[in-house]
């Protein structure tokens, strides 16, 4: 990964270190041509951002591909996210307390 890097200019050693008892290393620091690959990259990148698949999505491609082991698999943890559901909200007060005024 390196060495391609050091080939196109990108990068430059900055020094060495030899942390403890562990091989000496070099560390890298980017060129003036590195920074402006690297920006480039990253503007790239940044710049369209990737389709993320949606809950329908996914659904319609399982429909689509007949693997029904998917959809049922949808369909059971739909019907369980019904069973943490709490009951209603009952907006009458409790008897002795006041209504809430809006």
């Amino acid at each position: 990964m390196v060495q391609p890097l050091r080939k196109r200019g990108l990068i430059e050693p900055a020094g060495t270190e030899r942390p403890g008892r562990l091989p000496e290393r070099t560390i890298y620091q980017l060129t003036d041509a590195g920074r402006v690959e690297a920006g480039d990259w990253l503007a790239d990148l940044i710049s369209a951002p990737a389709a993320e698949i949606s809950f329908v999505q996914s659904l319609i491609r399982d429909i689509e591909a007949d693997t029904l082991d998917g959809v049922d698999w949808w369909r059971q943890a739909h019907e369980r996210s019904f069973d943490q559901v709490p009951p209603p909200f009952d907006p009458q007060p409790v008897s002795g307390t006041p209504a809430a005024q809006y």
